[in-house]
């Protein structure tokens, strides 16, 4: 009976005193110059920022996640491209600077756009060294080149490698590049494939009988014969330290790469995200700035999808560092590596083929009834990082 006593006054004390506890804690601050025992309640003004808008009421909010890539599977027709399309528009307003990689040259969008191919103005450079002074230079270089090549062009026997190694050891000491020398690097725009060409060549010329030499010439024929690896950089948008590529101020850039044959495309493409994941790690640490959207990445994925050196599993894991995202699209999940799947927070899938609906399902963990409801152009299904819910979603066509 006495605890009750005790208890009983105790208990009225805290249903009397808790909604001005409750008060205090929504209090911001409090105004020193008002009397003691008087407080001012403040309220924020400022919008919340609600992220890019989907469709049917869905944001995007790449900077709320730990990691800002996207990646977006749907068959053909399910709408992918116009949706790359409005996440470029969407990113480019917000102030970040996007390159398109368009495989087939209907990726319709408002930005500059530079069509790779047999007449075009600009190029891309495999040779081209990384100025990094801890692992760029010529012999990083030639590796990379040998297994861009082996996956451009296969197959590729060994002793076809280890020629192709020497010819490219010939080239940048012809040049004067010299891997102890990292002042030499920055010589790297008197080196392409048109030097390439002329060292096998020389070969030919010097020894007829040279099997090697001329398999290897006749199998690299289309690379020399387009001509692209032997023009000058296409220019492209990002950071304007550290880096050897020629700038561009535009915002958004589409490089078409639907004229050349899928071996090139591969080798082109491969090249590009290569140099600018690099020049973004030369410039260092910083915010989210530039954003690559591939259309039909498997044709800028390396025959062993899950190499972790391969371009896209490289930015998928290191890029968000460095402030480059990264946003794909693909016909098929099984194109997609595993560093790319388990590094991509945000995923979209779309309609897809009956006959995928199930491994579908499977890989993303979704309901296949959730799947057969996709029916028209831009029905989609979405995950964000930090849910385990599939949020269904009408992708905005405008």
């Amino acid at each position: 009976m006495s605890l009750f006593v005790v208890l009983l006054p105790a208990a009225a004390f805290l249903l009397v005193t808790a909604p001005f506890y409750r008060r205090r804690k929504l209090i911001s601050q409090f105004d020193p110059g008002l009397p003691p025992g008087q407080l001012r309640i403040t309220r924020t003004t400022q919008p919340v920022e609600q992220g890019i808008l989907l469709g049917s009421g869905v944001y995007w909010r790449p900077d709320c996640h730990p990691n800002p890539h996207m990646l977006i599977v749907g068959g053909s027709g399910s709408g992918k491209s116009w949706t790359l399309a409005l996440l470029a528009r969407a990113l480019a307003q917000r102030g970040c600077r996007c390159v398109l990689f368009d495989f087939h040259g209907d990726l319709i969008e408002e930005a500059t756009a530079h069509r790779i191919g047999l007449d075009s103005p600009y190029g891309v450079n495999p040779l081209a060294v990384s100025l990094d002074p801890v692992g760029g230079g010529p012999d990083p270089q030639r590796f990379e080149v040998l297994d861009q090549l082996k996956n451009a062009f296969r197959p590729m026997g060994p002793l076809q490698i280890a020629l192709l190694d020497e010819c490219l050891k010939e080239i940048y000491a012809q040049r004067a590049i010299v891997q102890g020398t990292p002042s030499s690097w920055a010589l790297e725009s008197m080196t392409d494939f048109s030097n390439l060409q002329r060292v096998l060549e020389d070969r030919i010329l010097a020894d007829p009988k040279d099997q090697r030499a001329q398999g290897l010439r006749s199998k690299l024929s289309l690379a020399f014969d387009f001509r692209i690896f032997s023009k000058p950089q296409v220019p492209l948008p990002g950071n304007e330290v550290g880096g050897h590529l020629p700038e561009c101020r535009a915002k958004a850039i589409r490089l078409d790469f639907s004229k050349l044959p899928a071996s090139l495309q591969y080798l082109a493409a491969d090249t590009l995200l290569k140099q600018i994941l690099r020049r973004q790690q030369l410039a260092g640490f910083g915010r989210l700035s530039l954003y690559l959207l591939i259309d039909e990445s498997k044709l800028c994925t390396p025959a062993k999808k899950d190499d972790p050196l391969g371009a896209l599993n490289r930015i998928a894991t290191e890029g968000r560092k460095f402030g480059l995202g990264l946003i794909l699209s693909s016909q098929f999940a099984g194109h997609i590596g595993r560093d790319v799947l388990v590094n991509t927070f945000t995923k979209i899938v779309m309609k897809v083929d009956k006959t995928e609906i199930g491994a579908t399902a499977r890989r993303f963990r979704i309901d296949e009834a959730l799947l057969q409801s996709l029916t028209d152009p831009g029905d989609a299904v979405i995950n964000f990082a930090d849910s385990t819910e599939w949020k269904e979603v009408r992708i905005a066509r405008n």
